[in-house]
């Protein structure tokens, strides 16, 4: 059999099978080939076999395959992977037009960087087990069906492992693009997964009622996003529940604004409500908040990555933990241009934190530095 048919086989007949399945294949398909070649060579000669040679001739067979085989290249798929990322020119050659040669070279420098020090990065593991896949395959789908939630800080390729961990790739995917706080990995708009992923065989559905906050507190978040006019975003529509407006309250100093934030956490829990978030834009504004307040309100929470329960009550957290609670009141703090410039992934980590309470949103800011995403939005 030629180089050019083998190749063939490869390539085209067996390329729905994994890499190492596919060569069993060609093993197999090699050894009947032969065998019938053999076959009929005898026939040919009218020759009479005996036990004893068909049993030689398939040692021999045996032998010469697995002399033609051992010399295939063995896979391994971390070396696979950092030598398609650490090689420019290979990256180049299969990346897609629109990457830059800059974002290519950028993307071998840092791997190479990452791989000598012997580090990942979270967003390694969707295309290593994407490798995994295309070299060995999947025995059996784990799953009849899953749901995804938050699906908007999914990459594709990770949705894309999730759907084929199920029988007839049955999936729910569940998203908001307004609430993607990591766009750096997470998902631009849907069509990467209507006509990537699903090449047009999904069905895709528009919800646009939300039902945990007020009309009042909705329409402040709504304008959040206005202010970045951000692409592929569909405003979310409150059902018919109005309450007190959003507060934007304008401070002198930070002890003020300490001052009036444990003010208002006193009155809120006298109207009785009881989970009450103080929100910051980052961990470390946290924590500077929890220390300033913590020895007025002992029984207060502050909340980290590392936890994994939520305690309730008053808790201190950064705003990218909030995404998928929701809370009587939530107290902003430090909405200021510094932390809140008017760019779109800042306005979605507002719009989110903005969307947590239930009933009462109070925002504070330093007088004179509030963040131009509350410039249409203030209501003082």
């Amino acid at each position: 059999m030629s180089g050019k048919e083998i190749h063939r086989l490869f390539t085209v007949q067996f390329a729905s099978q994994p890499l190492t399945q596919r060569a069993a294949t060609l093993r197999k398909h090699l050894k009947q080939h032969l065998t019938k070649q053999f076959f009929a060579h005898v026939r040919e000669l009218k020759m009479d076999v005996d036990k004893q040679v068909l049993l030689r001739f398939e040692q021999q067979l045996e032998r010469i395959l697995d002399t033609y085989l051992e010399n295939w290249p063995v896979f391994d798929v971390f070396a696979m992977y950092r030598d398609l990322l650490t090689r420019p020119e290979m990256l180049r050659k299969l990346a897609p037009e629109w990457v830059s040669d800059e974002v290519v070279t950028a993307v071998s420098q840092s791997s190479k960087e990452l791989f000598d020090e012997q580090r990942m990065e979270a967003e390694d593991v969707a295309p290593l087990l994407y490798l995994t896949f295309l070299l060995h395959g999947v025995e059996e789908p784990m799953f009849d069906h899953a749901v995804v939630d938050e699906a908007q800080d999914l990459s594709a390729l990770e949705i894309l492992l999730i759907t084929m961990m199920t029988k007839r790739n049955s999936v729910t995917i569940v998203g908001d693009l307004a609430q993607a706080i990591h766009a750096y990995r997470g998902l631009e708009n849907w069509n990467e997964l209507l006509d990537g992923v699903f090449k047009g065989s999904a069905s895709f559905y528009t919800l646009r009622q939300s039902y945990r906050s007020t009309v009042e507190i909705m329409r402040f978040a709504n304008r959040i996003l206005n202010r970045v006019k951000l692409p592929n975003i569909t405003p979310a529509v409150p059902v018919l529940r109005h309450g007190a407006e959003p507060q934007v309250v304008p401070v002198e100093t930070q002890h003020k604004m300490y001052q009036e934030i444990l003010s208002r956490i006193r009155s809120c829990q006298q109207e009785g409500y009881k989970s009450i978030a103080v929100v910051t834009k980052t961990a470390e504004r946290s924590r500077r908040a929890a220390k300033a307040l913590g020895s007025y309100l002992p029984e207060a929470a502050l909340i980290s990555a590392k936890d994994v329960e939520f305690p309730g009550g008053v808790t201190f957290m950064p705003a990218y933990l909030t995404k998928g609670l929701q809370f009587d009141v939530v107290i902003l703090l430090d909405v200021d241009e510094e932390p809140y410039p008017l760019e779109g992934e800042t306005a979605k980590l507002l719009y989110v934190a903005t969307t947590r309470p239930v009933h009462r949103l109070i925002i504070f800011h330093i007088k004179g530095k509030a963040s131009p995403l509350l410039t249409a939005t203030s209501t003082d």
